[in-house]
């Protein structure tokens, strides 16, 4: 499976999912004109690596990065639907660290790290970044 790897811009954060490595990072803010048309492609690669890893019977474990500065209304249930298409990883047995990390004064960012958790059934690693 290629790589996925999207640029940061203004208004989107940089994406690299490096399935060699199992380590996806998302970093940056999020407040895309069409946030559909951004996050999308996101979710489907995400699919097709599932699908690629249950075809192979791989159960190698995934890390995801995410340190989102800042996200829009829009962005949020797609950053959730990301860590929910996670729980897809655990239920068939991948095991799946997500790193939640915020600077050290953000409680609003750390708090919602702590909802998306509660929400996806994904356990989150909480990291404090300057």
């Amino acid at each position: 499976m290629e790589n996925l790897i999207l640029d940061a811009t203004p208004n989107t954060p940089k994406v690299l999912f490096n399935p060699a490595d199992r380590v996806f990072e998302i970093a940056g803010e999020s407040r895309p004109e069409n946030v559909k048309d951004f996050y999308g492609p996101i979710l489907k690669w995400l699919d097709d690596y599932l699908a690629e890893l249950t075809a192979q019977g791989k159960k190698d474990a995934i890390l995801l990065k995410m340190y989102i500065e800042y996200f829009n209304s829009s962005s949020a249930k797609y950053i959730l639907n990301i860590a929910k298409k996670m729980h897809d990883f655990v239920s068939v047995d991948i095991p799946v660290t997500i790193d939640w990390c915020y600077i050290e004064d953000d409680e609003d960012m750390k708090e919602t790290g702590e909802e998306m958790e509660r929400m996806s059934k994904v356990p989150f690693n909480y990291l404090v970044v300057e």
